[in-house]
Order: C-alpha cells, then sequence, then structure tokens
C-alpha cells in the first residue's frame, strides 16, 4: 500500500500507475479543432518532449482533497495544500496536510522536501506534538524509493514526471519504451492522439499496459491516461485519471482541475478513492532567490543517512559509537557542517528546548551551557 495520506485513496497500484506525469483532460468549455491532423508515434513523442522544456521550470500551488472509496465512497477524509517548485531535475514541496481526529478535530501538520540533484533534504511540523516530537529531518543523497513526495497521485496531475526511482519526466519515460499508435478520438470538445505500451515481467508473472492520450493544439497535454497491471492469476489494478481540466496559464495549456483513482482486486472496493485537485496558480518561473535545500528549525531531530550521524539542529551532535546507548553528544557549535543547516530563526523556544532531555545531555558535558541561539 503507498505510504501516507493516500493509503486510502489510491491503492497499491498507484506507485505504478501514476507513471506518467502531466496528465490532463480538458475543459468541457473549450472549443476543439476543426481541421485535426493525423499524428505518428513520432510527432507525439517529438511533441510531448517540446511541452517537457516548457515545464522544464514551474511553480505550482493546488489543493489536493482524499475521499474514501467502498461503502465511504464521496466522504473526504483528508486535505491539503502544496507548493511545489520546479527546475529541471530540482524540486522543492511544502505539503500542508488537514486530517481529522475521532472526534472531528482537525490537525494540521507541514511536510517539506528539497532535492537539488544530489542531495535530499526534508522535514516535517507537527506543531501539536510534545518538543521532542515537533520537529524531524533526514538528509539523503536521493529520495527514497519510492519516494512518499512523488509516489504521491498529486505529481501525476500536475508535473510531468514518472514516480519511479529514475524519477524520470513523462518525454524521457515515452522516449525509452516501444509505443504502438491506436488512433484518434474525441474526449470531450477535443480530438485527441493515442498511444500504447505493454511491458511483460515474467519472473514477478505481470503484464503492464500504458494508454496515453494527448492533445497537439494543446501542446500536447495528456487528456487520458490509464495504466492497467494484470497478474498470472488474472486480477488486475487498475489507475485513471479522470474529470480534469485545462487551462491556458499565460501561453502554456497545463491543468487545473483533476481527480485521480485507482481500483485494488485485493481490496475489492464497490467504488474507488479519488484524489482531488484544483490548481489556485501555475506559472513557468521559479520564483526569485529559491533554493533547492532546507535548512531545519532549532530543536529538529535530524538524521544524516550520509554519515550515519544524528543532530538536534543548533544544538548538538550525537556522535556515532559501537554502543548506540552511550553516544557521545557534544555542541553543535564543534561541527560547522551540521551547524550550517540550522534556521535559527524556526524552531523550539528556550523554554521548550529545556523541557527535552536532550538539553540535559547537552549541559552535562557543556557544565551547565546551553548551545548557541
Amino acid at each position: 500500500m503507498p505510504s501516507g495520506i493516500y493509503r486510502d485513496a489510491v491503492p497499491y497500484v498507484a506507485l505504478f500507475g501514476l507513471a506518467l506525469f502531466g496528465i490532463v483532460v480538458p475543459s468541457f468549455a473549450q472549443t476543439p479543432a476543426t481541421q485535426p491532423t493525423a499524428y505518428s508515434v513520432q510527432d507525439i513523442v517529438q511533441g510531448i518532449t517540446a511541452r517537457q522544456f516548457k515545464l522544464s521550470e514551474c511553480h505550482v500551488h493546488f489543493h489536493w482533497t482524499g475521499f474514501y472509496g467502498g461503502d465511504r465512497a464521496g466522504e473526504p477524509f483528508s486535505a491539503a495544500d502544496f507548493d511545489v517548485i520546479q527546475s529541471q531535475n530540482r524540486l522543492l514541496v511544502r505539503k500542508s496536510i488537514t486530517s481529522h481526529l475521532g472526534d472531528g478535530t482537525p490537525m494540521t501538520f507541514t511536510d517539506h522536501l528539497a532535492w537539488d540533484g544530489h542531495r535530499c533534504t526534508e522535514f516535517s511540523e507537527r506543531p501539536y506534538e510534545d518538543p521532542e516530537l515537533r520537529y524531524g529531518g533526514r538528509i539523503t543523497l536521493k529520495p527514497e524509493h519510492p519516494n512518499p513526495m512523488f509516489q504521491e497521485p498529486w505529481a501525476s496531475a500536475t508535473l510531468d514526471r514518472v514516480p519511479d526511482e529514475e524519477l524520470l519526466s513523462i518525454a524521457e519515460f515515452v522516449a525509452k519504451g516501444e509505443w504502438e499508435l491506436i488512433g484518434d478520438r474525441s474526449i470531450g470538445p477535443f480530438h485527441a492522439w493515442g498511444m500504447r505500451y505493454r511491458r511483460s515481467d515474467t519472473r514477478a508473472g505481470i503484464v503492464q499496459t500504458y494508454e496515453l492520450w494527448v492533445v497537439p493544439d494543446h501542446d500536447f497535454a495528456t487528456v487520458e491516461m490509464s495504466h492497467r497491471i494484470e497478474d498470472s492469476k488474472n486480477r488486475s489494478w487498475v489507475t485513471t485519471v479522470q474529470n480534469v481540466e485545462l487551462k491556458q496559464w499565460g501561453s502554456i495549456w497545463a491543468v487545473s482541475r483533476a481527480e485521480v483513482a485507482g481500483l485494488n482486486p485485493n481490496v475489492q472496493a464497490s467504488a474507488p478513492g479519488i484524489n482531488a485537485f484544483q490548481v489556485d496558480d501555475f506559472s513557468f518561473t521559479c520564483p526569485p532567490g529559491t533554493e533547492f535545500s532546507l535548512k531545519f528549525p532549532v530543536g529538529a531531530n535530524v538524521r544524516d543517512e550520509i554519515t550515519q550521524t544524528s543532530f538536534i539542529a543548533g544544538k548538538l551532535v550525537f556522535i556515532p559509537s559501537p554502543n548506540e546507548r552511550n553516544r557521545v553528544v557534544r555542541p553543535i557549535s564543534d561541527y560547522p557542517i551540521y551547524d550550517a543547516f540550522t534556521d535559527y530563526t524556526k524552531g523550539l523556544t528556550d523554554e521548550e528546548w529545556n523541557t527535552t532531555r536532550w538539553a540535559d545531555q547537552l549541559r552535562a558535558v557543556t557544565g551547565g551551557s546551553s548551545a548557541k541561539k
């Protein structure tokens, strides 16, 4: 099952079925082409490649609502606001999620992720938690696979990327496979052209089929996608992108509304879970001063997976030792490389810090003084 807030909304197929990004379906209020031209697979691939160049740098803000499937179909279970900046292979994401406790009380937390093409920094904010649990972060050489920020359905509905370990763009994806031309048909008011790609994994006993439909006179925006996984027991996992609308943001056609749905034979839901997206703004430049790396709030419990070292941002560093229970504690000022990862304008107050066990550990090695403020 996918991790995070989409577990109930989209089945396991979402990890694979969202393999085509930039998937959008047109607004039915728009006018179709009157004289369609015939397109080949090569024409479509070239058009998608040109589109990817246009979308290589963008800034999009959108709202997500997750709806249960099955007997609870149509009932929302969570919502989030996203702010996403993409530049070539770099990414900056802020996701503010609102869920509800059993008594209906709303609960909001925020996740941050930055990927500079070489190193990933990420942290979460849980303002309702105790100080030691309020901030948690990580540094890695690359986003984990499958990376929660990319496996989620928002990526297929807004960015032209493939949610796999390579984080391929849709242009790279269509260039790799042996696609066949399906033909053309009307999708809403649009005249779309479609391609199909099949690949088999004999060891796993599965066959995957992708279908991709684009509208050439709307920047080759994808207006329909389906992905089907069939196993040796004739079970099928199906993901669809549906009820999507296009809008001309500046000079480029891109998504304004979208839904991503999936059915899982293991769940046997009578109705799919739905992830609905409403795009508020889509621009094709990065905000001035954008940095594709993060600093951690004071008091964040951070794990550097590259060096296998843990530290509390702005306060102390745990020096690895054979006995994890007897880790050596040193002030973070002794390690400028980790001190530089701290955002001293955010995080725990001195009063909150002093309630943590880490404060006692630091005082034990500094003779009562605290880390720099």
